[in-house]
């Protein structure tokens, strides 16, 4: 603000609120309800008994993250969730990478759960997104492919005649899910915008799957997806 002149029609009061990162207290409130559970459910010992379960984190977590509200944060009230805006996310995510938690909450609630409730058709959310803030179900993106070396657009997997055929790579979180959204194209380029997710059921027998495992403090479980 010193070196550059304020906008016309801007104060300085202006770019200090746009710039204000203080927590409200609501805010506050919940950065200190997902400290607790930090707190009272994990240290590294613990951590890694939650990460040897085939899913590689705590089912009992996950029905307490449920019980506590988080998992109903960012979703509509429509669809029994909490109005949460995107402040509150990144303090609840702010918190859990902190604390080195195991639980997919960035897979299953920010990413494929959040691409239900912006993209998907009212059936679907109310299909899922019910289940999914009640610990119920499970769902996460299949959408990376070894062919597009961090090209994100990037689509080869194909959707034609309500079947699915490619292959994704490093999918996050995927055992045990009860859904992928799988990201696919019925035409154009394989680099274009134009690729599109659908779903497919973890029963469904189109695909196999190959886990693997990425080790560090931050071991994750990720899964090879032929469909």
């Amino acid at each position: 603000l010193e070196k550059n002149p304020l906008a016309p029609g801007h104060t300085r009061e202006d770019y200090e609120k746009r710039v204000d990162f203080e927590l409200n207290e609501d805010q506050q409130m919940l950065k200190g309800l997902v400290e607790k559970f930090v707190d009272d459910r994990y240290d590294l010992t613990r951590r890694l008994g939650y990460q040897r379960d085939s899913q590689g984190f705590s089912a009992e977590n996950w029905r307490l993250l449920a019980d506590i509200g988080l998992l109903a944060l960012p979703f509509p009230e429509a669809h029994g969730g909490l109005e949460g805006d995107c402040v509150s996310t990144i303090t609840v995510m702010e918190v859990l990478g902190a604390g080195l938690v195991a639980e997919p909450y960035l897979s299953d609630i920010v990413i494929a759960a959040r691409l239900i409730a912006t993209a998907g058709r009212d059936a679907q959310k109310e299909q899922w997104l019910p289940r999914i803030i009640a610990g119920e179900a499970r769902a996460t993106l299949a959408h990376f492919e070894h062919e597009a070396r961090f090209n994100l657009p990037y689509v080869a997997t194909t959707a034609q005649n309500g079947e699915i055929n490619g292959t994704k790579t490093m999918v996050l979180a995927g055992a045990g899910v009860d859904a992928y959204l799988v990201s696919a194209r019925n035409g154009g380029s394989r680099a274009g915008h134009d690729a599109k997710p659908g779903r497919i059921d973890r029963g469904d027998r189109q695909f196999r799957r190959q886990q693997r495992q990425q080790f560090g403090l931050r071991k994750r479980h990720a899964q090879h997806t032929a469909i």
